[in-house]
């Protein structure tokens, strides 16, 4: 999707670690966190039927009043954000409530595994794509080679992705489905049998402890 919106352009960045810090580092306040969740309306748009039969997997109606004749889908590029935003998160557990730990000190298998999931994400898309902008170093009198600060890449314009994708934005009801052309609603149901299968389940033998970080 969005392959129209692809346009390519030579972008100045940064590779050392004492090199000017982005709008999106240092010690986290609300600014911050503010960029960083607005990544999150990119992992929810409306798209035509059109659109959605060229995909390469099917997916669901947009359970929205109105939008019943819709699809809801969205682009890798913001789900790997969110991965990363996670990562970071779990550098910070108690302004954002995210700590791996429960009470008795035993690390909870669910949040370990989601933010596993998200560093293999990170990791699958950073060797997909493999930059192979060159990384070139400085020497420091007298003392040793450090990485040059400035990198130049060929990217594509993000802004346009971005743009595209903010512009088809919809908050999508995970716990709402269309049946028969109507939206029905699973919010206050119980969860039906199948989810038990498509939970992740924590392996046999898991036992790690705040000792083991």
């Amino acid at each position: 999707m969005a392959e129209d919106q692809i346009q390519y352009r030579l972008e100045r960045t940064y590779a050392s670690q004492d090199s000017p810090q982005s709008e999106y580092q240092g010690w986290p306040n609300d600014e911050i966190d503010r960029l960083w969740n607005e990544y999150e309306k990119g992992g929810s748009f409306r798209i035509d039927r059109q659109t959605a039969e060229r995909l390469p997997y099917p997916t669901e109606h947009l359970a929205i009043e109105g939008h019943e004749q819709d699809y809801v889908a969205g682009l890798a590029v913001f789900h790997q954000l969110h991965c990363l935003n996670m990562v970071r998160k779990a550098l910070w557990p108690s302004r954002y409530n995210s700590s791996m730990l429960d009470p008795d000190g035993s690390v909870n298998y669910d949040r370990w595994s989601h933010i596993d999931h998200c560093i293999e994400v990170v990791r699958r898309c950073i060797t997909c794509h493999s930059d192979v902008a060159a990384l070139t170093y400085d020497w420091v009198e007298e003392s040793q080679m450090v990485i040059h600060q400035e990198m130049l890449h060929t990217c594509r314009n993000f802004d346009l992705i971005r743009d595209w994708a903010y512009a088809r934005s919809f908050t999508a009801p995970m716990r709402a489905h269309v049946e028969d052309g109507k939206v029905v609603s699973y919010v206050d149901k119980p969860y039906g049998p199948a989810w038990e299968k498509a939970k992740v389940k924590k392996p046999e033998g898991w036992n790690y402890t705040k000792e083991d970080f």
